[in-house]
Protein backbone atom coordinates (compact mmCIF):
# COMPACT_ATOMS: atom_id res chain seq x y z
CA UNK A 1 0.00 0.00 0.00
CA UNK A 2 2.85 2.41 0.82
CA UNK A 3 4.47 1.66 -2.53
CA UNK A 4 1.25 2.39 -4.43
CA UNK A 5 0.72 5.63 -2.50
CA UNK A 6 4.26 6.72 -3.29
CA UNK A 7 3.82 5.96 -6.97
CA UNK A 8 0.64 8.03 -7.10
CA UNK A 9 2.27 10.94 -5.29
CA UNK A 10 5.18 11.06 -7.70
CA UNK A 11 3.25 10.30 -10.88
CA UNK A 12 3.26 13.89 -12.07
CA UNK A 13 6.99 14.30 -11.59
CA UNK A 14 7.74 11.04 -13.31
CA UNK A 15 5.61 12.04 -16.30
CA UNK A 16 7.57 15.29 -16.59
CA UNK A 17 4.61 17.63 -15.79
CA UNK A 18 6.09 21.06 -15.21
CA UNK A 19 9.60 19.70 -15.33
CA UNK A 20 12.05 20.33 -18.13
CA UNK A 21 14.03 17.20 -18.86
CA UNK A 22 17.02 17.45 -21.15
CA UNK A 23 17.22 14.63 -23.63
CA UNK A 24 20.43 13.63 -25.29
CA UNK A 25 20.56 12.16 -28.72
CA UNK A 26 20.65 8.41 -28.44
CA UNK A 27 23.74 6.91 -30.00
CA UNK A 28 23.90 3.71 -31.88
CA UNK A 29 24.72 0.56 -29.94
CA UNK A 30 28.38 0.04 -29.17
CA UNK A 31 30.29 -3.15 -29.73
CA UNK A 32 31.05 -4.63 -26.29
CA UNK A 33 30.26 -1.28 -24.72
CA UNK A 34 33.21 0.58 -26.26
CA UNK A 35 33.55 0.32 -30.01
CA UNK A 36 31.09 1.92 -32.40
CA UNK A 37 28.18 4.20 -31.59
CA UNK A 38 28.53 7.40 -33.56
CA UNK A 39 31.22 6.64 -36.08
CA UNK A 40 33.98 8.47 -34.16
CA UNK A 41 35.68 5.41 -32.70
CA UNK A 42 39.01 4.70 -34.38
CA UNK A 43 38.53 0.93 -34.19
CA UNK A 44 34.92 0.78 -35.42
CA UNK A 45 35.81 -0.20 -38.99
CA UNK A 46 38.17 -2.95 -37.81
CA UNK A 47 35.69 -4.52 -35.43
CA UNK A 48 32.50 -4.16 -37.46
CA UNK A 49 33.51 -6.41 -40.36
CA UNK A 50 35.91 -9.20 -41.25
CA UNK A 51 38.66 -9.24 -43.84
CA UNK A 52 41.72 -11.35 -44.63
CA UNK A 53 44.75 -10.30 -42.57
CA UNK A 54 42.68 -8.18 -40.23
CA UNK A 55 43.37 -10.49 -37.30
CA UNK A 56 47.06 -9.53 -37.44
CA UNK A 57 46.16 -5.84 -37.55
CA UNK A 58 43.84 -6.23 -34.56
CA UNK A 59 46.54 -8.13 -32.70
CA UNK A 60 49.16 -5.43 -33.24
CA UNK A 61 46.75 -2.69 -32.15
CA UNK A 62 45.75 -4.65 -29.06
CA UNK A 63 49.39 -5.06 -28.03
CA UNK A 64 49.95 -1.30 -28.37
CA UNK A 65 46.89 -0.55 -26.21
CA UNK A 66 48.04 -2.92 -23.47
CA UNK A 67 51.52 -1.36 -23.50
CA UNK A 68 49.93 2.07 -23.09
CA UNK A 69 47.99 0.82 -20.06
CA UNK A 70 44.64 0.74 -21.88
CA UNK A 71 44.05 -2.81 -20.67
CA UNK A 72 40.31 -2.95 -21.26
CA UNK A 73 40.52 -1.77 -24.87
CA UNK A 74 43.40 -4.15 -25.52
CA UNK A 75 41.42 -7.06 -24.11
CA UNK A 76 38.42 -6.23 -26.26
CA UNK A 77 40.58 -6.16 -29.37
CA UNK A 78 42.14 -9.50 -28.45
CA UNK A 79 38.65 -10.87 -27.79
CA UNK A 80 37.54 -9.72 -31.25
CA UNK A 81 40.17 -12.01 -32.75
CA UNK A 82 38.98 -14.93 -30.61
CA UNK A 83 35.30 -14.52 -31.45
CA UNK A 84 35.60 -13.38 -35.08
CA UNK A 85 38.63 -15.30 -36.39
CA UNK A 86 38.45 -18.81 -34.83
CA UNK A 87 41.03 -20.18 -37.30
CA UNK A 88 43.53 -17.37 -36.77
CA UNK A 89 47.19 -18.20 -36.10
CA UNK A 90 47.03 -15.49 -33.41
CA UNK A 91 44.23 -17.07 -31.39
CA UNK A 92 46.43 -18.88 -28.77
CA UNK A 93 48.56 -15.76 -28.35
CA UNK A 94 45.45 -13.56 -28.06
CA UNK A 95 44.04 -15.67 -25.22
CA UNK A 96 47.39 -15.64 -23.43
CA UNK A 97 47.80 -11.89 -23.98
CA UNK A 98 44.43 -11.31 -22.30
CA UNK A 99 45.72 -13.15 -19.23
CA UNK A 100 48.94 -11.11 -19.38
CA UNK A 101 46.96 -7.86 -19.48
CA UNK A 102 45.20 -8.75 -16.23
CA UNK A 103 48.52 -9.74 -14.63
CA UNK A 104 50.17 -6.49 -15.74
CA UNK A 105 47.23 -4.46 -14.41
CA UNK A 106 48.03 -5.90 -11.00
CA UNK A 107 45.01 -4.91 -8.92
CA UNK A 108 43.44 -7.50 -6.64
CA UNK A 109 40.47 -8.05 -8.94
CA UNK A 110 42.75 -8.14 -12.00
CA UNK A 111 45.01 -10.76 -10.39
CA UNK A 112 42.01 -12.95 -9.68
CA UNK A 113 41.05 -12.61 -13.35
CA UNK A 114 44.65 -13.31 -14.39
CA UNK A 115 44.77 -16.60 -12.47
CA UNK A 116 41.46 -17.64 -14.03
CA UNK A 117 42.55 -16.60 -17.55
CA UNK A 118 45.90 -18.43 -17.32
CA UNK A 119 44.13 -21.55 -16.02
CA UNK A 120 41.60 -21.30 -18.85
CA UNK A 121 44.44 -21.03 -21.37
CA UNK A 122 46.03 -24.21 -19.96
CA UNK A 123 42.72 -26.01 -20.46
CA UNK A 124 42.75 -25.17 -24.18
CA UNK A 125 46.50 -25.57 -24.79
CA UNK A 126 47.88 -28.06 -22.22
CA UNK A 127 50.80 -29.18 -24.43
CA UNK A 128 51.88 -25.72 -25.59
CA UNK A 129 55.60 -24.91 -25.21
CA UNK A 130 54.71 -22.14 -22.76
CA UNK A 131 52.59 -24.30 -20.46
CA UNK A 132 55.16 -24.44 -17.62
CA UNK A 133 55.57 -20.66 -17.71
CA UNK A 134 51.81 -20.22 -17.62
CA UNK A 135 51.53 -22.52 -14.59
CA UNK A 136 54.16 -20.40 -12.82
CA UNK A 137 52.14 -17.27 -13.60
CA UNK A 138 49.04 -18.84 -12.05
CA UNK A 139 51.04 -19.41 -8.87
CA UNK A 140 52.52 -15.91 -8.96
CA UNK A 141 49.04 -14.43 -9.38
CA UNK A 142 48.11 -16.13 -6.10
CA UNK A 143 51.38 -15.11 -4.42
CA UNK A 144 50.81 -11.42 -5.18
CA UNK A 145 47.56 -11.68 -3.19
CA UNK A 146 49.09 -13.46 -0.18
CA UNK A 147 48.22 -11.93 3.18
CA UNK A 148 50.48 -11.71 6.20
CA UNK A 149 51.00 -14.82 8.29
CA UNK A 150 48.57 -13.64 10.95
CA UNK A 151 45.79 -13.22 8.38
CA UNK A 152 44.10 -15.35 5.73
CA UNK A 153 46.52 -17.84 4.12
CA UNK A 154 44.15 -19.34 1.54
CA UNK A 155 46.13 -17.70 -1.28
CA UNK A 156 49.34 -19.17 0.11
CA UNK A 157 47.80 -22.65 0.07
CA UNK A 158 46.68 -22.23 -3.55
CA UNK A 159 50.11 -20.95 -4.58
CA UNK A 160 51.83 -23.88 -2.86
CA UNK A 161 49.57 -26.35 -4.65
CA UNK A 162 50.25 -24.76 -8.05
CA UNK A 163 54.01 -24.75 -7.53
CA UNK A 164 54.06 -28.39 -6.42
CA UNK A 165 52.02 -29.46 -9.45
CA UNK A 166 54.38 -27.54 -11.72
CA UNK A 167 57.43 -29.38 -10.34
CA UNK A 168 55.61 -32.69 -10.59
CA UNK A 169 54.51 -32.25 -14.20
CA UNK A 170 57.69 -30.55 -15.43
CA UNK A 171 60.54 -31.93 -13.27
CA UNK A 172 63.26 -30.79 -15.70
CA UNK A 173 61.82 -27.36 -16.47
CA UNK A 174 64.44 -24.60 -16.71
CA UNK A 175 62.17 -22.62 -14.37
CA UNK A 176 62.90 -25.03 -11.51
CA UNK A 177 65.25 -22.69 -9.55
CA UNK A 178 62.64 -19.92 -9.65
CA UNK A 179 59.86 -22.32 -8.66
CA UNK A 180 61.82 -23.65 -5.68
CA UNK A 181 62.55 -20.14 -4.39
CA UNK A 182 58.87 -19.20 -4.62
CA UNK A 183 57.81 -22.48 -3.01
CA UNK A 184 60.02 -21.88 0.02
CA UNK A 185 58.66 -18.33 0.42
CA UNK A 186 55.07 -19.59 0.26
CA UNK A 187 55.81 -22.37 2.74
CA UNK A 188 57.54 -19.88 5.05
CA UNK A 189 54.29 -17.93 5.17
CA UNK A 190 52.22 -21.07 5.86
CA UNK A 191 54.59 -22.33 8.56
CA UNK A 192 54.72 -18.94 10.27
CA UNK A 193 50.92 -18.87 10.30
CA UNK A 194 50.85 -22.22 12.12
CA UNK A 195 53.52 -21.04 14.54
CA UNK A 196 51.51 -17.94 15.43
CA UNK A 197 48.41 -20.06 16.09
CA UNK A 198 50.47 -22.45 18.23
CA UNK A 199 51.94 -19.52 20.19
CA UNK A 200 48.44 -18.20 20.88
CA UNK A 201 47.29 -21.50 22.37
CA UNK A 202 50.57 -22.00 24.21
CA UNK A 203 50.40 -18.58 25.86
CA UNK A 204 46.78 -19.25 26.81
CA UNK A 205 47.89 -22.54 28.35
CA UNK A 206 50.57 -20.83 30.45
CA UNK A 207 48.16 -18.15 31.70
CA UNK A 208 45.22 -20.47 32.44
CA UNK A 209 47.26 -23.58 33.29
CA UNK A 210 44.82 -25.84 31.46
CA UNK A 211 44.05 -27.23 28.02
CA UNK A 212 45.47 -26.22 24.64
CA UNK A 213 48.47 -28.55 24.40
CA UNK A 214 47.00 -30.94 21.81
CA UNK A 215 46.17 -28.03 19.53
CA UNK A 216 49.68 -26.65 19.95
CA UNK A 217 51.25 -30.02 19.14
CA UNK A 218 49.06 -30.46 16.08
CA UNK A 219 50.14 -27.12 14.60
CA UNK A 220 53.83 -27.61 15.40
CA UNK A 221 53.95 -31.17 14.09
CA UNK A 222 52.39 -30.03 10.84
CA UNK A 223 55.26 -27.55 10.43
CA UNK A 224 57.79 -30.27 11.23
CA UNK A 225 56.29 -32.69 8.69
CA UNK A 226 55.32 -30.37 5.82
CA UNK A 227 57.78 -27.49 5.88
CA UNK A 228 61.20 -28.75 7.05
CA UNK A 229 62.98 -25.69 5.61
CA UNK A 230 61.15 -23.29 7.93
CA UNK A 231 63.65 -20.73 9.20
CA UNK A 232 62.41 -20.97 12.81
CA UNK A 233 62.47 -24.72 13.16
CA UNK A 234 64.60 -24.48 16.33
CA UNK A 235 61.73 -22.65 18.00
CA UNK A 236 59.22 -25.21 16.67
CA UNK A 237 61.20 -28.14 18.07
CA UNK A 238 61.81 -26.46 21.42
CA UNK A 239 58.12 -25.68 21.88
CA UNK A 240 57.22 -29.24 20.91
CA UNK A 241 59.62 -30.51 23.56
CA UNK A 242 58.05 -28.20 26.13
CA UNK A 243 54.51 -29.44 25.40
CA UNK A 244 55.56 -33.08 25.84
CA UNK A 245 57.42 -32.15 29.01
CA UNK A 246 54.24 -30.57 30.33
CA UNK A 247 52.38 -33.80 29.54
CA UNK A 248 55.02 -35.73 31.49
CA UNK A 249 56.42 -37.51 28.44
CA UNK A 250 60.16 -36.88 29.02
CA UNK A 251 61.38 -39.28 26.32
CA UNK A 252 59.36 -37.53 23.61
CA UNK A 253 60.38 -34.12 24.95
CA UNK A 254 64.07 -35.10 24.98
CA UNK A 255 63.85 -36.15 21.31
CA UNK A 256 62.92 -32.61 20.21
CA UNK A 257 65.35 -30.87 22.58
CA UNK A 258 68.15 -33.05 21.20
CA UNK A 259 67.23 -32.12 17.62
CA UNK A 260 67.64 -28.45 18.51
CA UNK A 261 71.10 -29.04 19.99
CA UNK A 262 72.21 -31.36 17.20
CA UNK A 263 70.97 -29.46 14.15
CA UNK A 264 71.32 -25.78 15.04
CA UNK A 265 74.46 -23.71 15.67
CA UNK A 266 75.29 -22.61 19.22
CA UNK A 267 74.28 -19.00 18.52
CA UNK A 268 70.62 -20.05 18.24
CA UNK A 269 68.80 -18.76 21.32
CA UNK A 270 67.04 -22.10 21.73
CA UNK A 271 70.16 -24.30 21.89
CA UNK A 272 71.11 -23.16 25.39
CA UNK A 273 67.50 -23.49 26.55
CA UNK A 274 67.28 -27.00 25.09
CA UNK A 275 70.50 -28.06 26.87
CA UNK A 276 69.11 -26.72 30.14
CA UNK A 277 65.91 -28.76 29.76
CA UNK A 278 67.83 -31.90 28.81
CA UNK A 279 69.76 -31.55 32.05
CA UNK A 280 66.48 -31.17 33.96
CA UNK A 281 65.10 -34.32 32.34
CA UNK A 282 68.36 -36.18 32.79
CA UNK A 283 68.67 -37.00 29.08
CA UNK A 284 72.03 -37.00 27.25
CA UNK A 285 73.11 -33.86 25.41
CA UNK A 286 74.09 -34.80 21.84
CA UNK A 287 77.11 -33.54 19.93
CA UNK A 288 76.40 -31.04 17.14
CA UNK A 289 76.04 -32.58 13.70
CA UNK A 290 78.74 -31.07 11.42
CA UNK A 291 76.50 -31.33 8.36
CA UNK A 292 73.56 -29.73 10.13
CA UNK A 293 75.80 -26.95 11.43
CA UNK A 294 76.18 -25.74 7.84
CA UNK A 295 72.54 -24.74 7.92
CA UNK A 296 72.24 -21.07 6.98
CA UNK A 297 70.00 -19.17 9.37
CA UNK A 298 68.37 -16.35 7.41
CA UNK A 299 68.62 -12.86 8.83
CA UNK A 300 65.51 -11.09 10.04
CA UNK A 301 64.04 -8.65 7.46
CA UNK A 302 64.66 -4.98 8.01
CA UNK A 303 62.31 -2.50 9.61
CA UNK A 304 61.29 -0.97 6.27
CA UNK A 305 60.20 -4.30 4.82
CA UNK A 306 58.17 -5.12 7.92
CA UNK A 307 56.58 -1.68 7.79
CA UNK A 308 55.71 -2.13 4.11
CA UNK A 309 54.14 -5.51 4.86
CA UNK A 310 51.95 -4.03 7.57
CA UNK A 311 50.93 -0.98 5.53
CA UNK A 312 49.93 -2.89 2.40
CA UNK A 313 48.64 -5.93 4.28
CA UNK A 314 50.26 -8.34 1.84
CA UNK A 315 53.37 -10.47 2.04
CA UNK A 316 56.33 -9.16 0.06
CA UNK A 317 57.44 -12.10 -2.07
CA UNK A 318 59.75 -12.80 -5.01
CA UNK A 319 57.66 -12.70 -8.19
CA UNK A 320 58.17 -11.56 -11.76
CA UNK A 321 55.65 -8.79 -12.45
CA UNK A 322 56.13 -9.09 -16.21
CA UNK A 323 53.71 -11.08 -18.29
CA UNK A 324 54.75 -14.05 -20.41
CA UNK A 325 54.31 -12.36 -23.77
CA UNK A 326 54.35 -8.71 -22.72
CA UNK A 327 56.68 -7.10 -20.20
CA UNK A 328 55.54 -4.37 -17.89
CA UNK A 329 57.96 -1.62 -18.93
CA UNK A 330 59.60 -2.92 -22.09
CA UNK A 331 59.48 -1.16 -25.41
CA UNK A 332 58.19 -2.56 -28.68
CA UNK A 333 60.46 -5.19 -30.17
CA UNK A 334 61.88 -6.60 -26.92
CA UNK A 335 59.13 -9.03 -25.90
CA UNK A 336 58.25 -12.56 -26.86
CA UNK A 337 55.06 -11.26 -28.42
CA UNK A 338 57.07 -9.13 -30.88
CA UNK A 339 59.07 -12.17 -31.96
CA UNK A 340 55.86 -14.17 -32.38
CA UNK A 341 54.30 -11.43 -34.52
CA UNK A 342 57.37 -11.38 -36.74
CA UNK A 343 56.92 -15.13 -37.23
CA UNK A 344 53.26 -14.83 -38.22
CA UNK A 345 51.87 -15.79 -34.81
CA UNK A 346 54.28 -18.67 -34.19
CA UNK A 347 56.45 -19.03 -31.10
CA UNK A 348 60.23 -19.14 -31.53
CA UNK A 349 61.94 -22.50 -31.43
CA UNK A 350 63.78 -21.76 -28.17
CA UNK A 351 60.44 -21.56 -26.34
CA UNK A 352 59.96 -25.31 -26.79
CA UNK A 353 60.62 -27.50 -23.79
CA UNK A 354 60.13 -31.19 -23.19
CA UNK A 355 56.70 -32.71 -22.65
CA UNK A 356 55.61 -33.18 -19.02
CA UNK A 357 56.67 -36.39 -17.27
CA UNK A 358 54.79 -38.05 -14.47
CA UNK A 359 57.56 -40.44 -13.41
CA UNK A 360 58.86 -39.98 -9.92
CA UNK A 361 62.15 -38.10 -9.74
CA UNK A 362 64.98 -38.62 -7.21
CA UNK A 363 65.05 -36.27 -4.27
CA UNK A 364 66.87 -33.04 -4.94
CA UNK A 365 68.69 -30.98 -2.28
CA UNK A 366 66.42 -28.33 -0.83
CA UNK A 367 67.42 -24.69 -1.40
CA UNK A 368 68.19 -22.48 1.57
CA UNK A 369 65.25 -20.63 3.11
CA UNK A 370 64.67 -16.91 2.50
CA UNK A 371 64.66 -14.35 5.35
CA UNK A 372 61.69 -14.99 7.66
CA UNK A 373 59.03 -12.47 8.53
CA UNK A 374 60.12 -10.48 11.56
CA UNK A 375 57.56 -10.91 14.31
CA UNK A 376 57.87 -10.36 18.04
CA UNK A 377 58.74 -13.64 19.73
CA UNK A 378 56.85 -14.32 22.93
CA UNK A 379 58.81 -15.47 25.91
CA UNK A 380 58.87 -19.27 25.78
CA UNK A 381 57.80 -20.67 29.13
CA UNK A 382 60.17 -22.90 31.08
CA UNK A 383 58.60 -25.75 32.98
Amino acid sequence: GRVEAGLMATAGVRKGDGVTVSKKKKKKGKFLGIFGGGGDDKYEDLTSSTAPGRDRELFELAVKEVRKGSYEIGRLLFNTIITTYPDSQYLPLAKLAIADSFYLEGTTSALIQAAAAYTDWLTFFPTDPLADKVMLKVAESEMRQMGLADRDVSRSRKAEQRLKVLLQQYPDTPLRPQVEIRLIEVQENLALHNLKVADFYLNARVKQEKGGLKGVQSRLREIDEKWPNFSRMDRVWFNLGFTYQEEEEPDEAAKYYQKVVREFPPDSEYVEKAIEQLNVIGAPVPEPDPKAQKRIIAEQPGMMKNLANEIFGVQMVTVDKNGILISKDSKEGNDLIDIAMARGGQLPDNAVRQAPRTTRQPNRPAPQPPPPVNTPQPTTPTP
